[in-house]
C-alpha cells in the first residue's frame, strides 16, 4: 500500500478531528490509532509508537466513555511492540 499517502491524509483526519471535536474524543483517538498504524508500516516505530501514546493519553482520562479506544489503542501498541522488535 502507499503508507505515505495514508499517512498524509490521516494525519489531515487528526487535525480536522481536533478542529471539531477537540482533543478528548473518541474520534480523535481513532485517527491516532490510524496514523499510528500508517507510521507502523513504513517501520517508523518510534514515531508510531508516540502517536499511539497519545491518543491513550486523550481517551484514559475518562476510561468508562472511552472503552473501545483504549481497547483498540492497547491492541496496536502492542503491534507496533511486536512489529519493532521483528
Amino acid at each position: 500500500g502507499d503508507y505515505q499517502r495514508a499517512e498524509t491524509l490521516h494525519r489531515r483526519a487528526l487535525d480536522l478531528r481536533r478542529g471539531l471535536h477537540g482533543d478528548r474524543h473518541d474520534s480523535v483517538a481513532s485517527s491516532t490509532n490510524n496514523l499510528g498504524l500508517a507510521l507502523e508500516q513504513q517501520g517508523r516505530y518510534d514515531e508510531a509508537e508516540t502517536i499511539v501514546e497519545e491518543g491513550l493519553d486523550l481517551v484514559r482520562a475518562e476510561p468508562a466513555a472511552h472503552e473501545l479506544a483504549i481497547a483498540h489503542l492497547n491492541f496496536n501498541l502492542g503491534h507496533v511492540h511486536l512489529a519493532r522488535n521483528n
